[in-house]
């Protein structure tokens, strides 16, 4: 039978903040033992560090506001199991919602139903959109069951107002060893793609004319310019 914390992880330490794009790189918030390389995300949980905060790992993504749950599409990532495989609930996504009187999570369990307990290990996978018609949803914690429907916890919670969404791994304290570590990339959420590719580096001196326009001028200090047309004249001398 599939064990669970019901319980809300509460932020503890802000690791980096990113403006969403079409393709953004990582998360808004990283919490716990969560870490971003080779354009991957890693989410551990190890109860033996229990005391530095790494008996979890999530990474939260802003949703665009006022958008609801029955109007949130698209939930999907890729996933790597490199630990001792999905237990406790976890890997899941966690949706926070208003519920009028409180902020509350709907879960959609990553793995395969009915238990989410027999993740293949060290393969990735794509979970496909988890709200979808059919699926299992968790909404005992906004008053509805472990096992609802998709459509039920649409037609109860739909109106109810997403808070922000989130990976989460963190039952290292049911595996044997105490650990259990999740790798993810393209995190899909309303269409947005998150696959954890850093930006390039900004450009230490202007290549090209159309780096100095609508500002760009003011950005360079080595050299600096006075103003775009002395930024477009040291690219034309120094192509």
């Amino acid at each position: 039978m599939l064990l669970r914390r019901s319980v809300l992880i509460s932020a503890l330490a802000v690791l980096a903040a990113f403006a969403l794009t079409t393709t953004a790189f990582a998360a808004t918030i990283y919490e716990g033992n969560a870490t971003v390389s080779g354009g991957e995300l890693t989410l551990s949980s190890n109860t033996g560090d229990a005391d530095s905060g790494n008996d979890f790992g999530v990474a939260t993504f802003d949703v665009s506001s006022g958008t609801t749950f029955a109007e949130l599409m698209d939930l999907s990532t890729d996933y790597h199991v490199t630990n001792d495989g999905c237990m406790g609930g976890s890997p899941r996504f966690q949706i926070k919602v208003d519920t009028g009187s409180g902020f509350k999570n709907i879960f959609a369990y990553l793995g395969p139903e009915p238990n989410y307990n027999t993740c293949a290990l060290d393969t990735w996978t794509a979970s496909g959109d988890v709200l979808t018609s059919g699926r299992a949803i968790d909404t005992s914690q906004v008053g509805g069951t472990f096992y609802d429907t998709y459509e039920n916890a649409v037609e109860d919670y739909g109106s109810y107002p997403v808070v922000s969404v989130s990976l989460v791994v963190d039952a290292g304290w049911a595996s044997g060893d105490g650990e259990q570590t999740v790798r993810f990339d393209n995190v899909e959420i309303d269409d947005i793609t998150h696959d954890f590719t850093p930006e390039p580096p900004a450009p230490t001196v202007p290549t090209d004319k159309d780096q100095c326009k609508k500002g760009g001028w003011q950005t360079f200090t080595n050299p600096s310019f006075k103003n775009q047309g002395q930024c477009v004249s040291y690219v034309q001398h120094n192509r």
